[in-house]
């Protein structure tokens, strides 16, 4: 996402130097599972409608490539084991 100028993480803003397990998420009580699986965008009151939407858009296919990606590795390691 980068390439299109939107910067995400996967830390907490607080833990930027020293990445890890965000104490807020897991506080309010996130699985394992979930608390390896977040990710974090940053906005403020200058961020505009079209740059939401465009950070949405790029999830979007952000997902759907790592959805394909992941089906497509599925399929291979299947008929590895077959």
């Amino acid at each position: 996402m980068e390439e299109k100028g939107i910067y995400v993480s996967s830390g907490s803003a607080c833990s930027s130097n020293h990445p890890g397990i965000s104490g807020t998420l897991k506080a309010i009580g996130l699985t394992d599972k979930e608390l390896d699986s977040t990710l974090r965008f940053s906005f403020s009151f200058l961020t505009e409608k079209h740059e939401l939407r465009d950070t949405i858009d790029a999830l979007k296919g952000t997902a759907s490539y790592v959805t394909e990606v992941f089906i497509r590795r599925s399929v291979a390691y299947q008929r590895r084991i077959v």
